[in-house]
């Protein structure tokens, strides 16, 4: 297993990542149109995928994240009698899901809460026989989660967890951001940081590999894990309005580093960043942003192989 596999280097602050999203739920869906394209990506894998394999429908689902609720909607249209439970980091979030949903909200299960937290051993915590209380023991054979991978600091122990509450049957999918996610704005910082000659520090997040979501999927699991990758560039006026955008969905810097003083955080190094950004990576009319998206579907090797 690769290193580092469980957490990432810089863990995410997940009371920030709270706080953003709730902050943001009103205006998410004005600037999140790749999640919303996401989601709707990996509502047809699911149709693809449940067909291939035996074609029995859904009927007790589980979601991971369910922001404003545009897959739990379909979902519940799509599978009228099935079971649903959703939950999310941000309570507004669910807010805004619940007023999404209307009359169909009333077939649902909400919790606001971490999905590395709800009923879990925390890591920290983890092996040294303390006990937690489970927040539900169910069994889903349908298991998803759009655009919220990205933000677990333990991503193998959270995903095994969820892998024990999914049925012998069941379909496990989710979609996330790889790599070279943005990496417009790292190469511009990085060169602003040469510019400058200041020391190479992070700025937002880094995303895993394929590869590091074939370990967290691999052994000792016995099933199969399927991996999909698709890029997609995204055209913003300015590299202000592209920022402004991601922090308007809660994709500001979440990060915990400790930060420098004065030309470290200051104006000199975000102009530097942005005249470099506009040189290198500049279209009519306005700048790119790369989104590389990844689409992990798992199931056990007990259905057949596709």
């Amino acid at each position: 297993m690769c290193a580092n596999t469980n957490r990432e280097q810089s863990l995410l602050n997940k009371e920030l990542v709270r706080r953003h999203f709730n902050r943001h739920a009103y205006e998410y869906d004005e600037f999140a149109k790749v999640q919303l394209d996401m989601g709707n990506r990996l509502l047809e894998m699911v149709e693809q995928y449940n067909k291939t394999l035996d074609g029995r429908g859904f009927t007790n689902i589980l979601e991971i994240g369910c922001g404003t609720g545009n897959v739990t909607l379909q979902l519940l249209e799509q599978y009228p009698q099935a079971q649903y439970t959703a939950f999310d980091i941000a309570a507004s979030m669910i807010e805004h899901t619940k007023d999404n949903l209307g009359d169909k909200a009333e077939r649902v299960h909400f919790i606001a809460s971490d999905a590395e937290e709800l009923g879990f051993p925390k890591p920290s915590d983890s092996g040294n026989g303390t006990q937690y209380e489970e927040v539900f023991n169910e069994q889903f054979d349908l298991i998803i989660s759009n655009a919220t991978f990205q933000w677990f600091n333990y991503p193998l122990l959270t995903v095994r967890r969820y892998l024990e509450q999914l049925s012998p049957r069941g379909l496990f999918l989710f979609s996330t951001f790889a790599p070279r996610t943005f990496y417009e704005l790292h190469e511009s910082f990085s060169e602003a940081h040469i510019l400058l000659g200041l020391e190479q520090t992070k700025h937002g997040q880094s995303f895993l590999s394929e590869e590091r979501w074939r370990d967290i999927f691999g052994e000792p699991l016995d099933g199969t894990f399927v991996w999909q990758e698709e890029s997609r560039v995204e055209k913003y006026k300015s590299v202000r309005e592209f920022m402004h955008s991601i922090k308007r969905i809660g994709a500001g810097n979440a990060i915990d580093i400790k930060r420098g003083s004065g030309e470290f955080t200051g104006r000199r190094l975000l102009s530097a960043m942005e005249q470099s950004y506009r040189k290198n990576h500049s279209i009519p009319d306005g700048v790119r942003a790369t989104y590389q998206l990844g689409f992990g579907i798992y199931f056990e090797n007990k259905n057949p192989k596709l």
